[in-house]
Formats: C-alpha cells, sequence, structure tokens
C-alpha cells in the first residue's frame, strides 16, 4: 500500500513537472517567434506573440521586448503607459515627447523631461551605462534651457504688456482728450445751430414785419391815391361850379347892365318907383330875388372848398 502511494506522488510530481515543462516550452516558443517578427521589423506581429507567452508566464524580459518594439515605431506614449523594467528607453521616450511639446505646450515638455530624469535615475541603479547618464544631462540642460527661456519671455511678455499697458494709457488720454474736444466742437456746434434757428427766426420775424409794413404802405398809398382822386375831383367839381357861378355872374352882369341902360339909370343911384314903373317893379324883385338866390350858391360853394383842408387861402372870403 505504501508502495502504490509513493508511485502515486511519483506521477502526480511528474505531470505537474511535465505540464510546467511545457508552459516553459511554450511560452518560450511564442518568446522565440515574436523574436523573428522583431528581426523582420514586424513589430506587431511580434508583440502579439510576447502578450501570447506573458499569458502563459509572467516574465520582465518579455515584456522589455514590447517596449522595445513600440520604440522602433516611435510610439513613445504607449511606451509611458506600458509597465517595463527598461527605464533607460522610458526615459528616452518622455524626453521625445518633450521635445515635440517643446514649441506649443512649454509646460507639457517640462513635465515630459522631468519624467524622464526620473526614470534615468532608476536606469542608473541598475546599469552603468554612461550614456544613460549623458541623456540625463542633457535632459536637464532642456529643462533648464527651457526654464531660462520661459524667463526670459516672461520678463518680454512683462515689459511687453507694460508697454502696452502705457500704450493704452497714452490712447485712453487721448482719446480722452479727443472726447472733450468733440464735445466742445458738438457744444459750440449746437450753440451755432441754436444761434442760426433764433437768426432764421428772427429773419422770418422781420421778412413778416417787412411784408406786413410794405402791405400796410401800400394800403397807404392806395388810400392816399384814392384821397387824391376824390380831392382831384372835389377840385374839379369846385373848378367847375365856381366856372358855373362865373357864367352866372357875367350872365346877370349882362342882365344889369341891359337893365340899367334900358333905365336909363346911373350906377350907385336909386330913383323912386312911379306908378309907370309899377310894370318893371315885378321884373325888378325877380332880379333881386335871382342876386339872393345866386349870392347864397356862392356861400355854400366857398364853404365846400373851406371844408376840404387845403389851407388855400384863395377860397375864402
Amino acid at each position: 500500500m505504501k508502495n502504490k502511494i509513493i508511485c502515486l506522488a511519483v506521477l502526480i510530481l511528474s505531470l505537474v513537472a511535465f505540464a510546467a515543462s511545457f508552459n516553459r516550452t511554450q511560452a518560450y516558443y511564442y518568446n522565440s517567434k515574436g523574436n523573428s517578427f522583431f528581426k523582420e521589423m514586424k513589430f506587431q506581429e511580434a508583440r502579439n506573440e510576447y502578450n501570447k507567452s506573458l499569458e502563459i508566464k509572467e516574465n520582465s524580459e518579455v515584456r522589455n521586448n514590447i517596449i522595445k518594439s513600440l520604440y522602433e515605431e516611435k510610439k513613445y506614449k504607449e511606451i509611458t503607459e506600458t509597465p517595463s523594467t527598461d527605464y533607460f528607453i522610458r526615459g528616452n521616450s518622455y524626453a521625445f515627447l518633450g521635445d515635440e511639446a517643446v514649441q506649443q505646450n512649454p509646460e507639457e515638455a517640462i513635465k515630459n523631461y522631468k519624467a524622464a530624469l526620473e526614470e534615468y535615475k532608476l536606469a542608473m541603479k541598475t546599469s552603468n551605462d554612461v550614456n544613460i547618464k549623458k541623456n540625463y544631462e542633457i535632459v536637464l540642460k532642456k529643462i533648464e534651457d527651457l526654464n531660462n527661456q520661459n524667463q526670459q519671455n516672461q520678463n518680454n511678455q512683462d515689459k511687453q504688456n507694460d508697454k502696452q499697458d502705457q500704450n493704452n494709457e497714452q490712447d485712453n488720454k487721448q482719446n480722452q482728450q479727443n472726447q472733450n474736444n468733440q464735445d466742445k466742437q458738438n457744444d459750440k456746434q449746437q450753440n451755432q445751430n441754436n444761434q442760426d434757428k433764433q437768426n432764421d427766426k428772427q429773419d422770418q420775424n422781420n421778412e413778416q414785419d417787412n411784408k406786413q409794413n410794405q402791405q400796410n404802405q401800400n394800403n397807404q398809398d392806395k388810400q392816399n391815391d384814392k384821397q387824391d382822386q376824390n380831392n382831384e375831383q372835389d377840385n374839379k367839381q369846385d373848378q367847375q361850379n365856381q366856372n358855373n357861378q362865373d357864367k352866372q355872374n357875367d350872365k346877370q352882369d349882362q342882365n344889369n347892365e341891359q337893365d340899367n341902360k334900358q333905365n336909363n339909370i346911373p350906377q350907385g343911384e336909386v330913383q323912386p318907383i312911379d306908378s309907370k314903373d309899377e310894370g318893371r317893379e315885378g321884373e325888378v324883385r325877380a332880379i333881386l330875388k335871382r342876386l339872393e338866390g345866386n349870392e347864397k350858391q356862392s356861400f355854400k360853394n366857398n364853404e365846400r372848398v373851406i371844408n376840404i383842408g387845403t389851407g388855400n387861402s384863395n377860397n375864402r372870403w
């Protein structure tokens, strides 16, 4: 019974050893196949085989082979995201990422450079390769240069900002001055416009006054013309009356002369009327009555001339 147990144990151990040996053999097979693809520069196929090997057995060398394949394809970002003990390659990958970002994003570049320095420090702990130290010093110098450049750029930017602030201040002062001048000009223009409006209004009022005065003058001229016409008509009428009166007086004088001749009475002497002259008495009365009427008419004519108000004393008795 004891022998059976021993045999069974030996069998199990043999199977375990065989399985382990088989796994190592299979992992080695995938790793070898990956190396073949790597030499042929078929890096993606190589990584596929390396990953199959890692699924069977973890191996840092196989992972480093994956990092190396990515490094050959310059896939630096994937290298920094893949676990590996090849710190030198990881440091170089961070350095290259810093070089790519230095123009567009200096802060990101410095961040990558500092990560590269940390990887180089880890690499120098396990290796005496002088290239690691050289790369460390190169990256450190890049950080210093970049910091100096950033400081210089910051100083230049500060100077530029100061200058811009001064220019802005001068521009603001100039703009304020221009605005003040413009306001004064606008006020002056407004005052001028108000004055022009006032002058225009005054001109309109003056024009209206002139029109009104002209209209009044025209009306006065018309009234004067009409008055002159009336005066002329009155004068003509007075002249006509005077002519008529003169004619009537001449006629009366002729009649008186004829009567004196017929009566043979000297002028200024009054003779008594006898019975023989009764026939003439009615005629004499008629003549006196007519003379009385002419005298009244003359008074009326003279009164009419006096009422005109011409101041002509020839029309007065």
